[in-house]
């Protein structure tokens, strides 16, 4: 039998990033947010999502 299938730390960011999604549907959803805030939330999940992992064109801002 397995002892544990998360360790702590898995754990605090599972939740830590379902408390951010949750927290953001609701403020988006119930007009918590103006355009350009929208606007800003949009534009930084794009280039999160197309930011590469190669170790050679990471840069640590």
């Amino acid at each position: 039998m397995r002892a544990a299938a998360f360790s702590n730390i898995d754990r605090l960011v599972l939740a830590g990033t379902t408390y951010l999604i949750a927290y953001a549907v609701i403020a988006w959803r119930f007009g918590m947010l103006d355009p350009s805030e929208k606007q800003r939330l949009l534009s930084l999940g794009r280039r999160g999502a197309t930011r590469s992992t190669d170790p050679r064109t990471c840069h640590v801002a």
